[in-house]
């Protein structure tokens, strides 16, 4: 099964953020079927990478400061997400052979 939603948020965390962004998908949310930013480890690996991100600051002026409107937008959005899509269900029953 396909799932765009975690694609959308991977592809777009690298295209804001540069390479290894991609990688900060929560995976608590993930599991009870909903797609989201782990902002928490994001904050951190940004702060790491930027040595101009104050203390007192917040990811959300950081971002909007350092990467722009649309990545502050993006993080905003997909730190709600969007419900993981369905597996189908197949009730279908084979017959024993």
């Amino acid at each position: 099964m396909r799932d765009d939603g975690i694609i959308r948020l991977r592809r777009g965390l690298q295209k804001h953020f540069g390479p290894g962004a991609a990688i900060f998908v929560d995976p608590l949310m993930w599991m009870i079927g909903h797609v989201c930013v782990d902002i928490v480890r994001l904050d951190y690996w940004l702060q790491r990478r930027n040595a101009d991100y104050a203390q007192n600051e917040s990811i959300r002026l950081f971002i909007r400061r350092k990467y722009g409107g649309k990545a502050e937008r993006f993080v905003g959005y997909w730190i709600k997400g969007e419900p993981r899509p369905a597996a189908p269900i197949n009730n279908e029953r084979k017959e024993p052979q």
